[in-house]
């Protein structure tokens, strides 16, 4: 299958300026195999039902070393954590809200709006202790922390995301195969009713009075 992607020439120039060579259909391709894989990765998560623990470590390069957190194994366990105490009628809610804005990222409400909506600690990069002791050990670390603070915001609303609308696929295949079941149900219900059904004698006697025996 060919599909058109929409790249802006300022990016495809410095991408060009970089290596003249370079194929930029095999890099769309390398980077959608890897959110591809990334989205089974979290599927296959929703059937276990659980997360293995991540410890966010932090050490020293001189006076601050730092790891980064794992933002997709946070954004993970928050929506496990949403999905499992979020209100019935506040789930619809957001599903009405995604649906209605999904097409124009700039007005989607952020996920961790959501998340403070069902009653739990939102995640808060922009606070968050990594980029804290970040910011404290250079300016220049300060200044370039910007760009990784909003890949790191857009990690983890992608794979948030991707896990609770991983449980909505699964719930709309559950609520169809209940649906079908019903429908399965009825109409032998209705066979059966045809089978045992008998005429009322009032009918048959007025019948037979009126235009004989059939």
């Amino acid at each position: 299958m060919r599909i058109g992607i929409n790249v802006p020439n300022e990016l495809l120039h410095r991408v060009k300026a970089i290596r003249p060579e370079v194929n930029v259909s095999q890099i769309c391709r390398e980077a959608l195999e890897s959110r591809a894989a990334e989205a089974e990765r979290i599927a296959e998560q929703v059937e276990k039902g659980g997360l293995e623990e991540h410890i966010l470590r932090f050490a020293q390069v001189n006076e601050v070393r730092l790891t980064e957190p794992n933002w997709k194994a946070m954004a993970i366990q928050d929506a496990q954590d949403w999905v499992r105490v979020v209100d019935v009628e506040l789930w619809f809610d957001f599903w009405e809200d995604y649906d209605a804005n999904k097409d124009d990222e700039s007005v989607l409400t952020p996920v961790w709006v959501w998340i403070a909506e069902a009653d739990l600690d939102p995640p808060n990069i922009g606070i968050n202790p990594y980029w804290a002791s970040l910011e404290r050990h250079s300016r220049k670390w300060y200044r370039d922390s910007w760009e990784a603070r909003q890949k790191a915001q857009a990690d983890y609303n992608w794979t948030w995301l991707t896990y609770v609308m991983e449980v909505r696929r699964r719930l709309d295949e559950y609520n169809e195969a209940e649906h079908q079941n019903w429908l399965t149900k009825r109409e032998a219900e209705i066979a059966e009713a045809r089978q045992s059904m008998e005429l009322p004698p009032r009918l048959v006697e007025y019948y037979e009075a009126n235009f004989g025996r059939p």
